[in-house]
């Protein structure tokens, strides 16, 4: 079979080192294929593209939100990641997952699950991760690639963000601007996942990352600890995601969109202070 794998943004820095990630292409295909395969999302607006370029779609995903999008879906949202999806599926088809396979997979595995820290973990997706490992797969340079191996501007980045954390009851929040990182030298990939530091203060049940984008909008990343479903919060705004970790775009000034995040999450907070009594 001939495969081209298709994301419209670059592979990011610290995901270069995957096996085989230098084929992934960013220019969409010309031909039209038999299938196209979609992991890891559910809609064509989150592939970054408008067109199909295959008769048939397949999605293998993991989130909550269901577009209806796809002729054959296997959308599991209590699955850790879709990596862990993937792993089932290759054992089931008889495939055999070298190396290569192995280390890709446990990749996706770890950083979807916050190196297994995540409430999506499970017996099962320690037993995944022990059946990669026995591949013969390099966790120690894995995790050193994925944790360890930082750009000095995203370190910069993170000491203005905890700089600027601001706290409101359970909610913390920081905001990032385009002259911010001009001024340190950073990129927006260098902005992903900074939002899981404010999350790790003790009371603070949902963290807010504001980060400023073109045409008068912000995006906005949202993570809690347990209680509040941040996917339904982001859906309210047209994005979508996990439980417990999903963004959005919201347009507005940033007072006026800070307001509107911050009024639906402590709502959010308050319903779920009702749900527990």
């Amino acid at each position: 079979k001939e495969v081209y794998m298709f994301n419209r943004d670059r592979v990011p820095e610290m995901l270069k080192f995957l096996p085989l990630s230098h084929e992934i292409r960013q220019k969409e295909p010309t031909r039209v294929f038999d299938v196209l395969i979609i992991v890891d999302c559910n809609t064509m607006e989150r592939v970054g593209s408008d067109r199909l370029f295959s008769k048939k779609v397949a999605i293998i995903d993991h989130h909550l939100s269901d577009s209806g999008f796809g002729d054959i879906k296997w959308i599991v949202p209590n699955s850790s990641s879709t990596g862990e999806l993937i792993y089932k599926f290759l054992l089931s088809v008889d495939v055999d997952i070298d190396k290569n396979i192995a280390t890709n997979l446990y990749s996706a595995i770890i950083t979807d699950t916050g190196s297994f820290r995540y409430p999506g973990t499970t017996p099962d997706t320690l037993r995944t991760a022990a059946a990669l490992m026995e591949r013969g797969i390099d966790i120690a340079q894995i995790n050193k690639e994925l944790f360890e191996s930082l750009s000095f501007s995203r370190m910069k980045l993170l000491g203005h963000v905890l700089s600027g954390l601001e706290r409101r009851g359970e909610i913390t929040w920081f905001v990032i601007t385009k002259k911010l990182l001009d001024e340190v030298g950073a990129t927006v990939e260098d902005t992903e996942d900074l939002v899981n530091y404010a999350r790790m203060i003790k009371g603070v049940e949902v963290s807010i990352m504001f980060r400023e984008m073109d045409n008068n909008s912000y995006k906005i990343s949202l993570r809690s600890k347990e209680k509040v479903n941040v996917a339904e919060i982001a859906e309210s705004f047209g994005g979508g995601g996990h439980y417990n970790a999903s963004g959005c775009v919201v347009k507005g000034t940033l007072d006026e969109v800070r307001e509107k995040v911050l009024g639906a999450v402590e709502y959010a907070i308050k319903g779920s202070h009702h749900m527990l009594r």
